[in-house]
C-alpha cells in the first residue's frame, strides 16, 4: 500500500507547527498592543524571538514580531505617567456647639426664602388634610362595617324568629293529629 498524502518529516512539522504558532503571536499582540501592560506581558518573549533563526518567510515573521512587540513596549512606556501621591485634605472635627440666635422667635421659621417658607406650609397643609381624609374614611368604613353588622344581625333574628314560627306551627299541627288520632283510636276501641 502506498500513502496519496505526501509525509512530513519532523523538521518540516516542527516549522510549520512554529510559523503558526508565530503568526498566532502576530495577531495576540496586534490584539493587546492597546493596553497599558503590554509591556508586562510580552517583554519576556523578546529573548526567546531574538534567539530564533529561520529561513525564508519565517525569519521575515519573526523579525516582524519582535519589532512590533518592541514598538509597542516603546509606546506604551512613553505614554505611562508616574505615579503621583494624592494628598488628601483632612476633615475638620465636627463640633456640636449649638447655634444661638439673638432674637429668637418659637414657632417662626428663620428662612429667608419665601417661597421656600410658603412651600414648607403648603407640605404641612397638604400633609394634615390627607391625615384628615385617612381620618374621615377610617370613620366611613367602620359605621358601614358597623351598618352591614347591625343589617346582618337584623336578617338573622328575623330568619331565627321565621323558624322558630314555623316550628311551633308545625308543633301544634303535630298535636292536633295526635290528639285526633288518640280520639279516633279510642272511639274504635270503645
Amino acid at each position: 500500500l502506498q500513502n496519496d498524502h505526501e509525509e512530513f518529516t519532523r523538521e518540516e512539522t516542527s516549522l510549520a507547527a512554529l510559523k503558526t504558532t508565530l503568526r498566532t503571536l502576530t495577531r495576540v499582540v496586534d490584539i493587546y498592543c492597546g493596553l497599558e501592560t503590554f509591556p508586562e506581558l510580552f517583554q519576556a518573549l523578546l529573548p526567546i524571538l531574538s534567539k530564533i533563526t529561520l529561513k525564508g518567510d519565517g525569519k521575515d515573521l519573526a523579525t516582524e514580531l519582535v519589532k512590533k512587540i518592541e514598538a509597542g513596549t516603546k509606546r506604551c512606556l512613553e505614554s505611562r505617567l508616574p505615579l503621583i501621591l494624592k494628598v488628601i485634605k483632612p476633615k475638620q472635627i465636627q463640633q456640636f456647639n449649638p447655634e444661638i440666635t439673638e432674637n429668637f422667635q418659637p414657632g417662626r421659621d428663620k428662612d429667608n426664602d419665601r417661597e421656600r417658607v410658603e412651600r414648607k406650609k403648603l407640605q404641612k397643609k397638604i400633609k394634615r388634610e390627607k391625615k384628615h381624609a385617612m381620618r374621615a374614611l377610617q370613620r366611613d368604613s367602620v359605621f358601614i362595617a358597623r351598618e352591614r353588622q347591625r343589617a346582618a344581625a337584623q336578617q338573622a333574628n328575623e330568619a331565627a324568629r321565621k323558624r322558630k314560627r314555623i316550628r311551633s306551627e308545625m308543633e301544634r299541627e303535630m298535636a292536633d293529629t295526635n290528639v285526633h288520632a288518640f280520639k279516633s283510636r279510642k272511639k274504635r276501641g270503645q
